[in-house]
């Protein structure tokens, strides 16, 4: 049990806020997987399990590895929709910058043949009206 403890704790610990101090079963849970010069990840420790109620009110290491499994598993889970979003947006970026490159090689091949007309002109406005939302600023 105390192996799983020990995976579910470094699992969280890099993904989570330190807030409070924790109850004995935390602390014990918490000093058995980590060791001195470690001080830093044993209060890191200490302060995620603390700010969950059920690992503060954990009276034993299952009670403390069920509550860091949970914590773990809402992370994960918040961590997945921001991805999605992000995959979502970046397609949505890669759909447009393609369609802007298709235009603006259409429009260097009418500037390179010397028509300079409106429907040019045109074109160049359309390819690239639509990526404000993708751009990062000013490089």
């Amino acid at each position: 049990m105390q192996a799983v403890v020990v995976v579910v704790l470094l699992a969280i610990l890099p993904i989570t806020p330190v807030l409070a101090i924790g109850s004995p079963a935390i602390s014990a849970t918490c000093a058995a997987v980590t060791t001195q010069p470690r001080q830093q990840l044993y209060d890191y420790c200490v302060g995620i399990l603390s700010a969950d109620p059920a690992a503060a009110n954990a009276t034993d290491a299952r009670g403390v590895a069920t509550a860091a499994v949970s914590i773990t598993a809402h992370k994960a889970a918040s961590t997945l929709q921001v991805i999605t979003y992000l995959i979502h947006e970046l397609n949505t970026c890669r759909e447009i910058y393609g369609f802007m490159e298709e235009k603006l090689a259409s429009v260097l091949t009418d500037i390179r043949a010397g028509r300079f007309d409106d429907a040019a002109v045109e074109k160049a406005i359309n390819a690239t009206g639509d990526s404000e939302g993708c751009d990062l600023g000013p490089v």
